[in-house]
């Protein structure tokens, strides 16, 4: 009993004679905040409930899912209430955040309200940094020399003056360079060879710490930066099976290997004071297991602050049962995944969702583009399921000014449609099953 007071009602943190009591609450409910993650002097991280009582002459980083962040000096108790935030972004590549038509243009839509948050590229697939870092495999790879951002400072600050949360985004394994530069460290085929994806870009081996270490690393020095949050995307084995790793790759090895790199990294980036988020297939949301990726729902939800599903309605290749052309029902796709979500995990929290939605044109199905009303169905589609962010992506990054100013003439799905959406869903449960398994294949 004594155990479960100490983590779920309060935790002594006690470094001075005096003690202060910091309780924390919603600013709009009144309520008291469950579960919010504490960070005294970018040493130790606790999740708590309710209130923290720590010593006087420290900082206090609060890290409340779907909370402002709240960085604070205490000197006496004190009661604070939490604003919601519900991110709204746009993602930037590292030539996009550097190019100025590209970053005035996203700043002009941050203007109207309807975007507050900017995802940026720190090292994509190639494994170039778009900012110089000061870190030892970095220098030795050569991944500094096509910085395109010169100053990430000033860069931050334009950030903070427009009231825009900055997100890093860091392409994990899937990284050119370093499987390049070190093959020990890269994954192979059969015959000894690097792997090559679709793509034709090698992937470094998840099982290796030293590709874990450099990648949670990288995530540290964004933190210290001052970027709000570190996105990591390609936080997974390929999508094959004819590649070999450095130990049996399982579905067992392959969820330890991704856990065990989230939670590392989420422990070392909190204590920087920023959010930690992983992106993840849009199909895991549908499946209990982790489809040959390491990806399963459940234990990311436990090794990091928010998921980031990628619910682009092109990337359903095999469709979602009951609507097999996805890309004529954006509202369905992204609705009914997010159900499929909670009937995994009956207990998730809307507000650590921040699925990915397409703002770029259809490669796979009938090529229509993506904007206006597409976009406008996307985003109803979230606010429907609770109360969550989400993030617009197009890899040119070209977003237009009116992208977001669409205005249906009625309200596009009902809550009749959507129940009959669900009657139908709940039918085919067969087929959902058969589509999972291609997939896998």
């Amino acid at each position: 009993m004594g155990k479960f007071l100490l983590l779920f009602l309060v935790v002594i943190a006690s470094y001075a004679n005096d003690d202060f009591t910091i309780s924390l609450f919603d600013a709009q409910t009144k309520k008291p905040l469950e579960n919010f993650r504490v960070v005294v002097d970018n040493a130790t991280v606790q999740t708590v409930s309710q209130k923290v009582v720590v010593g006087k002459n420290h900082k206090v980083d609060i890290l409340a899912i779907g909370y402002e962040k709240i960085s604070i000096h205490p000197s006496e108790d004190m009661e604070l209430y939490l604003k919601p935030f519900v991110v709204k972004g746009l993602y930037l590549s590292n030539y996009g955040v550097s190019y100025k038509p590209f970053i005035q243009n996203a700043l002009n839509i941050a203007q109207t309200g309807k975007i507050n948050t900017f995802v940026i590229d720190i090292k994509n697939e190639n494994g170039m940094m778009s900012y110089k870092i000061d870190n030892p495999t970095v220098h030795e790879l050569g991944a500094n020399k096509i910085n395109t951002v010169r100053d990430i400072q000033k860069l931050l600050a334009v950030l903070k003056e427009n009231k825009i949360y900055s997100v890093a985004r860091i392409a994990v394994f899937k990284d050119a360079l370093l499987s390049q530069k070190k093959p020990h460290l890269g994954i192979k085929t059969k015959s000894g060879k690097p792997y090559l994806d679709k793509q034709n870009v090698p992937w470094s081996d998840p099982f290796k710490k030293e590709v874990r270490d450099y990648n949670i690393a990288i995530g540290v020095e964004a933190a210290k930066a001052g970027f709000d949050e570190v996105q990591f995307d390609y936080v997974r084995f390929p999508d094959a099976v004819n590649y070999v790793t450095s130990k049996p790759s399982t579905a067992t090895s392959r969820v330890e290997a991704i856990n065990t790199f989230l939670g590392e990294a989420r422990e070392k980036i909190n204590k920087e004071g920023a959010f930690v988020s992983a992106d993840i297939f849009g199909y895991i949301m549908w499946y209990k297991g982790e489809m040959g990726l390491g990806q399963k729902l459940m234990s990311i939800l436990d090794n990091v602050d928010y998921i980031s599903p990628m619910l682009y309605p092109s990337g359903f290749t095999f469709g979602i049962p009951g609507y097999k052309i996805p890309t004529e029902n954006s509202y369905e796709v992204i609705h009914l995944s997010l159900k499929e979500a909670q009937k995994i995990v009956p207990d998730i929290n809307p507000m650590q969702i921040r699925p990915w939605l397409q703002a770029f044109k259809d490669y796979g199905f009938d090529r229509r583009d993506y904007k206006g009303k597409e976009v406008y169905k996307q985003i109803q589609a979230t606010k429907d399921f609770g109360k969550m962010g989400y993030m617009f992506w197009n890899p040119r990054n070209r977003y237009d000014v009116d992208l977001f100013e669409y205005k249906p003439k009625t309200q596009p799905k009902p809550e009749a449609i959507v129940a009959e959406a669900d009657a139908d869903l709940e039918k085919q449960t067969s087929k959902a099953a058969a589509i999972v398994a291609k997939a896998e294949m």
